[in-house]
């Protein structure tokens, strides 16, 4: 019985050191555990002024405040989506320690400069560096190694850093959003010109025994929203020399006009658009005795000027290229009609 005992013993004694030496390989990397400490808690996204993220193999995304918002500083100054900088920030200040690596083997863990997967920098208004992080290796894709810019330790990260250089995840995609209800007439390059009327959509000039009207409605539908794939200045030699020989005029009952131009070269296709404002009625004046009706007008039409003005302000001055689907929803022998 004491035999029995006495391996049994030295058995868990066996199971125990080998667990440990087990457990100490597995996390040579450090210890003093930190579990659940924030890397990043003072980053302030109302004090950033510019910021960058470089990866590895040279790609780059440099982000410059503009008012309340952001541009893309090294893609011509294009518009930057609010809630994706806000979003990329919570994610970086919600950063969580699991513990800290002993030592200072930058190369190794990858959080040198020069080897790091991702370099971020945060500036002020006066160019004073906020933060510089690098994102290093990963730990069985469990954590990664992350370092202060300046700073000697090296953590890693409770869960992995996420962490996007594809502009597209930065920028609204969707040229036009509107609601159908609020369409009055479509005219695409007068070939195909849809009006609303007391019964439903048709085609202006033709009889409805003429043409399908689940397809119109198909077409209507479509329209509503339109995205591009990538974006170029007009200014850009690659899409300077386009001819935009095909367009589409929306027209919104608030009086708000689309106006989208079409070009094609060989198997890639490209958009410009801007809004303008259909002709204000006269009765639209701002007259102190016109009474609430008036009041109510006028400030309906100082709101569709204003969408106007923001539409150009983000789009008038870009040309897009689109999809062969995306183009093709303005083309008469694509719509089925």
């Amino acid at each position: 019985m004491n035999k029995t005992i006495l391996k049994l013993s030295l058995i868990c004694a066996l199971l125990f050191v080998l667990s440990v030496v087990t457990y100490k390989w597995d996390n040579y990397r450090g210890v003093d555990l930190i579990a659940g400490a924030e890397l990043i808690n003072t980053l302030d996204i109302d004090k950033v002024h510019r910021f960058s993220i470089k990866g590895k193999s040279g790609e780059q995304l440099n982000f410059l405040r503009r008012g309340d918002s952001f541009i893309l500083e090294n893609f011509s100054n294009y518009p930057v989506k609010g809630p994706q900088i806000s979003e990329l920030i919570y994610k970086l200040s919600s950063i969580t320690v699991k513990e800290k690596v002993r030592g200072a083997q930058f190369s190794k863990y990858g959080v040198d400069k020069k080897e790091a997967n991702f370099d971020l920098s945060f500036f002020d208004d006066k160019g004073k560096e906020l933060l510089g992080l690098y994102v290093g290796k990963s730990y069985k894709g469990k954590g990664h190694y992350v370092r202060r810019a300046g700073g000697e330790q090296i953590y890693l990260t409770e869960r992995p850093v996420e962490i996007s250089l594809d502009k597209s995840s930065f920028i609204e995609q969707n040229i036009l959003d509107f609601e159908k209800d609020n369409l009055e007439k479509l005219d695409l390059n007068g070939e195909v010109v849809i009006v609303k009327d007391n019964q439903g959509w048709g085609i202006e000039g033709l009889d409805k025994s003429k043409y399908s009207g689940e397809n119109i409605e198909e077409a209507v539908e479509n329209l509503q929203k339109v995205e591009f794939d990538d974006f170029f200045h007009a200014s850009d030699a690659k899409v300077s020399n386009l001819k935009f020989n095909r367009g589409a005029n929306i027209f919104l009952n608030n009086k708000m006009i689309y106006k989208l131009a079409l070009a094609r070269d060989k198997n890639r296709y490209f958009l410009k658009a801007h809004a303008t404002l259909a002709e204000i009625p006269e009765d639209i004046v701002l007259n102190p005795q016109g009474g609430n009706e008036n009041l109510k007008a006028v400030n309906d039409m100082i709101k569709v000027q204003s969408g106007a003005q923001n539409f150009n302000l983000r789009f008038k001055n870009w040309v897009f290229e689109i999809s062969e689907y995306e183009y093709n929803k303005f083309i008469k022998d694509k719509l089925n009609i």
